[in-house]
């Protein structure tokens, strides 16, 4: 996992302090990630931006390029890395016979910036626990995590009083987000801390009731979902490895298998009843939001509407076979669904491809340290829980939370090896002298 590289004799002696500096800079804008999202709940991919910025500063002082290439190498032409190019390459293919191609290349801008920060972030920052411990780093992180639950609770009980100073929008649906990053974050930095720390109870108690209390508080129902089932997948995990697995899998298949028909499906199948307990959620509109993304991937189900589309699929040509009253729900802007989303705007070659980079991942998690796989599995099912029902797939504020969350879980098996090193007396090669 971790490398020795040579470095230039005398430039690293030079600007140690400048690298410290640097590493430390870029890890504290990871701790303030939860609590920036409150204030901003954009600012996830800038704050990841910035941080990578600072990375490559250590990576430029320490000479550390050949190494962080052949890593970057290394990622590309594994399994998992060839199923995400495949898949990324056909995204950007899309722009030949996109509906609008100027909104298929700017979200493939947005989609880029998180995911080239965190690849820089998670190789650039390589070997950190060297200079910092994994206790020091982990508990960092699990005082930000707790400062953001309680500067969003802070918020709500205010009125919104945050939001107004900043000259924010003052409704408190625009902390959804801020509570789906809380919540994505929470089981990385969680399994850290409580891997690292033999903390007290109150401390225990605080950070495990943190983020159910926002969850709940938040007017976000996929939240509360997400929370539920990553709860429940970890507890399935702890019990029986393969049974998580198995179960993690077949939600990944039947998830890209019906997206097309989910809509039709629920409006068959879900009793007016039901509708009438989701009314917060607005569980109708959404039945009809899925059924228009439906007609959508079935008049382009080979290659889809180009990636992004799904903001303007209401004004693409050829599909007037929606009544208007129809087609308006291609308006909201996304379906609300991830594998549908796919579907809609890659056709079934994007689906089959997402489908196989999933099961790919899957395979990853289930070949690495046994102690990481309940956490890992919790941080999937929980993702794709809230994927099938809430946001779009290509929101930058998403990746980048998806993009942190692998950072602390990189550095967290990291800290793990240096621990047990420093256990056994053993040399622990890093990228640092």
């Amino acid at each position: 996992m971790v490398l020795e590289t040579p470095r230039t004799p005398g430039c690293y002696d030079r600007y140690a302090g400048l690298a410290k500096a640097l590493r430390f800079a870029a890890g504290l804008l990871l701790v303030m990630l939860p609590g920036g999202m409150v204030v901003a709940n954009r600012s996830s991919p800038l704050l990841l931006a910035v941080a990578a910025v600072l990375a490559i500063g250590v990576v430029v002082i320490e000479g550390r390029w050949a190494t962080m290439l052949a890593e970057v190498r290394r990622a590309i032409l594994s399994h998992l890395g060839v199923a995400m190019l495949a898949l990324a390459l056909w995204a950007w293919a899309s722009l030949a016979w996109s509906s609008s191609p100027t909104t298929s290349l700017y979200s493939l801008g947005e989609v880029f910036l998180p995911v080239a920060s965190a690849m820089v972030l998670t190789l650039g920052l390589a070997g950190q626990c060297v200079y910092f411990s994994g206790r020091f780093l982990s508990a960092a992180l699990a005082a930000g995590l707790v400062a953001g639950c309680l500067l969003f609770l802070l918020d709500f009980a205010t009125g919104m009083d945050l939001h107004r100073f900043v000259g924010g929008r003052q409704q408190p649906f625009v902390l959804n987000r801020a509570a789906l990053t809380i919540v994505v974050l929470s089981v990385p930095i969680l399994f850290w801390f409580t891997t690292e720390w033999n903390a007290p109870r109150a401390a225990r108690l605080l950070l495990w009731a943190a983020v159910p209390a926002l969850a709940v508080r938040s007017q976000s129902g996929a939240a509360v979902l997400g929370a539920a089932v990553g709860f429940g997948m970890y507890l399935t995990a702890r019990i029986s490895r393969r049974i998580a697995l198995g179960a993690t899998l077949c939600g990944v298949f039947l998830a890209f298998t019906l997206a097309p028909m989910v809509g039709d499906l629920t409006f068959r199948g879900m009793p007016s009843v039901v509708h009438d307990q989701m009314a917060g959620a607005s569980s109708r509109a959404r039945v009809a939001i899925w059924q228009a993304f439906g007609v959508a991937v079935r008049e382009r189900p080979l290659t889809g509407w180009g990636f992004g589309t799904s903001s303007v699929m209401a004004e693409a040509h050829g599909l007037e076979v929606l009544a208007p009253e129809r087609r308006a729900f291609l308006g909201v802007g996304h379906p609300h669904n991830t594998a549908l989303q796919i579907w809609a705007e890659l056709g079934v070659v994007g689906a089959a491809l997402a489908c196989l980079t999933s099961a790919l991942l899957l395979n990853s998690v289930a070949r690495g340290p046994p102690e990481f796989l309940p956490a890992r599995l919790a941080l999937i099912a929980g993702t794709m829980a809230v994927a099938v029902v809430g946001h779009g797939a290509w929101q930058g504020w998403w990746i980048a939370s998806l993009g942190a969350s692998v950072i602390v879980f990189r550095s967290a098996a990291e800290s793990r090896v240096v621990r047990a090193a420093a256990q056994t007396g053993a040399t622990v090669a890093t990228h640092y002298p």
